[in-house]
């Protein structure tokens, strides 16, 4: 239906060419044109549209953000992490010391006791850095999986009016790009910040101890450093937000493309649809390239300040030569351009967490979602047998999607008993698909209720509700995996009553023939079975 030269698509483009008004299609392509330019902040759709805005924080990272991360990384893994990399880089700044004492000691008898000593310093570094980095990957991992696990229930306990307002296109980008934001990127500038403190700590105690003066140096150069970050930390946190934001339209075209592929080739309007794709790459690629140019000048600014501070410890080491050995002033000289580049790393690395950390501000807006009903109700539990008959009463019910949206059903009044067979009619949107939804709690009463034997569905919980009654859409829904998972995905039936059920919809034949059984297996939406099927 949807190839170049079909007998509908052939159909589509005589209808067009013989109705002029048929015509304002290409008056809709241009409003959407206009309307992704006016998108931003990646929204989606106008106020007029049942989409509403997605949410743009801004300043800085709210501390319950970076304490909600760390907690599930757990104490019992960060601090023994700190612990070790403080170990780590006690051993090889130890092991510079030694090496600096042997250089000046001229007793060749004792050479043993040193390469023993700086044998030792080499190798306690790198089994504390071993188990920093296991512990440190453990916990990050922890929170990653119980980052994701949440983010699923979040979606999966949403009610009905949530995916309703909300494109795919956000959900996709949560799972995505988000999830592999806390999966790999903050765990990354997380250890990279924790090792940069450590360091640059590290070297300011050995400077002050082997040469106050040098202390000076050290200062200045921090709070240089530190000027720089919080001047440019702002613009490029923000920048970070609206990548995150306007990646999201670009998935929700796609989708919807995919899903309309065939009425986009048979009405002739690919090109429009791949210049407003190009037009949401474009406001996503702009975000990115300013987030890499405020990068590139964070960094030019930053080795700029190495340099002034390089040349303050060049002038402060002449000036302090006759009071330092020359080993000891070549090691200060060494430590003192290290602060410069610590300090640089920690605020860049630090900026880095910062901006990463928006995908855990972005998750957290999701697992905080408004929930269905609770699943199960212990104050309310149905018998084993419920319901044994099956009748259904209607009683005054009303319903709506939604909480600002007119109702769909208004003071329905039905008795259905059971083994009756009834027919609804009525036009479309009339609400009739929405008295099917009512009875799974899909949607909630705004008055009335709805008894199932006697039973006020409204008490019990919601698994307890849809785990006793079926409904075949008016959509055929198959999910991938083998044909057993799909007749039975709760394995209560043996094979034989799937069997049976395969007979009885005349496809026992079909599955009998597959060497694989009832272990055949589904693609996804049942694309490898016919639609009769």
């Amino acid at each position: 239906v949807g190839r170049e030269g079909s007998k509908f698509a052939e159909f589509i483009q005589h209808h067009v060419k013989a109705h002029p008004s048929a015509n304002s299609l290409t008056a809709a392509n241009g409003s959407r044109n206009r309307f992704v330019d006016e998108q931003k902040t990646g929204v989606e759709a106008d106020k007029c549209t049942l989409v509403e805005e997605e949410t743009l924080c801004t300043g800085y990272v709210g501390s319950h953000v970076y304490g909600m991360y760390f907690k599930r990384v757990g104490w019992r893994f960060l601090i023994p992490a700190l612990i070790t990399c403080i170990l780590a880089f006690g051993s090889e700044y130890g092991s510079a010391v030694w090496l600096s004492k042997w250089s000046q000691d001229q007793d060749v008898s004792r050479r043993h006791l040193y390469i023993t000593g700086y044998a030792l310093f080499l190798a306690s570094y790198v089994v504390f850095n071993f188990v920093f980095w296991s512990i440190f990957v453990v916990g990050t991992l922890r929170a990653a999986i119980w980052f994701h696990q949440q983010l699923l229930n979040g979606i999966m306990r949403s009610p009905l009016s949530f995916f309703d307002t909300t494109p795919m296109g956000r959900i996709i980008n949560r799972f995505s790009r988000d999830v592999e934001s806390v999966d790999k990127e903050i765990p990354i500038n997380a250890n990279m910040t924790m090792c940069n403190i450590v360091w640059g700590m590290q070297l300011l105690i050995l400077i002050c101890i082997m040469s106050p003066y040098f202390t000076i140096v050290v200062v200045m150069a921090v709070l240089l450093f530190a000027s720089v970050t919080i001047v440019s930390l702002p613009a490029f946190r923000q920048v970070q937000r609206l990548r995150s934001v306007t990646r999201s339209p670009i998935l929700t075209h796609i989708s919807e493309s995919i899903a309309g592929v065939v009425s986009v080739r048979a009405f002739g309007v690919t090109k429009q649809f791949i210049n407003a794709l190009e037009r949401c790459v474009d406001v996503n690629i702009n975000c990115c390239y300013h987030s890499i140019s405020l990068d590139c000048c964070r960094l030019t600014i930053a080795n700029t300040l190495a340099l002034v501070v390089s040349l303050g410890a060049s002038l402060l080491t002449i000036a302090g030569r006759n009071s330092l050995s020359p080993g000891m002033i070549g090691l200060v000289l060494s430590y003192t351009l290290e602060v410069s580049n610590a300090a640089s790393y920690t605020f860049r690395m630090f900026a880095l967490l910062e901006t990463s950390l928006v995908a855990v501000e972005r998750i957290k807006e999701y697992i905080g979602l408004t929930e269905e009903a609770p699943w199960r109700n212990a104050d309310s539990q149905p018998d084993a047998d419920w319901p044994a008959r099956g009748n259904i009463a209607y009683s005054n019910y009303s319903a709506a999607y939604r909480d600002n949206l007119e109702l769909v059903l208004k003071g329905i009044n039905i008795e259905i008993y059971d083994g009756q067979k009834i027919g609804i009619v009525g036009r479309t949107g009339a609400g009739k698909s929405t008295l099917a939804l009512a009875l799974f709690r899909i949607i909630e009463p705004r008055t009335g209720k709805i008894n199932l034997d006697h039973v006020d569905i409204s008490k019990i919980g919601l698994h307890d509700l849809r785990s006793k009654m079926t409904i075949i859409p008016q959509d055929p829904v198959l999910f991938a995996g083998t044909l057993r998972w799909n007749l039975d995905p709760c394995e209560d039936y043996t094979d034989d009553a799937l069997w049976e059920a395969l007979e009885q919809a005349h496809l026992k034949d079909f599955v009998a023939t597959q060497d694989a059984g009832l272990d055949y297996e589904v693609l996804e939406g049942g694309e490898n079975l016919r639609c009769v099927q």
